[in-house]
């Protein structure tokens, strides 16, 4: 892809860029996941079967590299944080699920098809807005005090606002996102980060905080 990039470029251009990215280039590493010429198999197939609109029936590992077997039907795929995923319905759950495509061990045609009626929208644009780290949980609107780059962490979440400045370095902003990814975030931000509100989502970061400390008390 690089080469084909390249050749668009005329020669100076192109005299001119090689010594700014060849240290990425050599030292480039490939993810694993991305290695796997099955994947780009998978991905054209289940945009076909997304395109179709049909009911398929998985075999599924698990982050807790559990196996399961689950009948959906796939209504978006989506790319994040290095990994390819694809959204179904699961009326088992009676919700949309986000399941990672390299762990989909096999699939087949279901026996009976989801009616449409019953599945449930969506919009992979605007819930993609919400999404950290690919971890849907629950819708949630938090507002929390930030001592760090406002301007990284109002792009992280793209539905986001400030509501105040509280001194030079402090700001209130407030997100809406949903809750499991967004606590991942905001634990990566050690101690630049103060949750507000609501009070159950304060609780519920202070309760994790609690548990990472107990890690380490020997």
């Amino acid at each position: 892809m690089i080469k084909s990039l390249l050749a668009l470029l005329t020669e100076q251009d192109r005299r001119d860029i090689k010594p700014i990215i060849q240290s990425e280039l050599a030292n480039y590493v490939e993810l694993k996941n991305l290695k796997d010429k099955r994947l780009l198999e998978a991905i054209y197939t289940f945009s076909k079967l997304i395109l179709q609109r049909e009911t398929i029936t998985i075999d599924y590992t698990t982050q807790r590299h559990k196996y399961v077997t689950r009948t959906i039907a796939p209504v978006a795929l989506t790319f994040s944080d290095y990994y390819f995923y694809i959204v179904s319905y699961n009326p088992q759950f009676k919700k949309n699920i986000i399941y990672r495509l390299d762990r989909i061990v096999s699939w087949k045609y279901a026996n009976k098809k989801i009616p449409l009626d019953q599945r449930t929208h969506f919009n992979l644009g605007d819930e993609k807005k919400k999404f950290q780290l690919m971890y849907p949980g629950k819708p949630i609107t938090v507002q929390f005090k930030y001592t760090g780059i406002v301007e990284a962490a109002l792009d992280k979440f793209p539905i986001s606002k400030t509501i105040k400045k509280i001194d030079e370095q402090t700001f209130l902003l407030e997100v809406t996102t949903y809750d499991t990814g967004a606590l991942m975030w905001f634990l990566s931000q050690k101690d630049m980060v103060t949750i507000v509100s609501p009070p159950e989502f304060r609780d519920e970061m202070k309760a994790t905080i609690q548990r990472m400390l107990a890690n380490y008390q020997d």
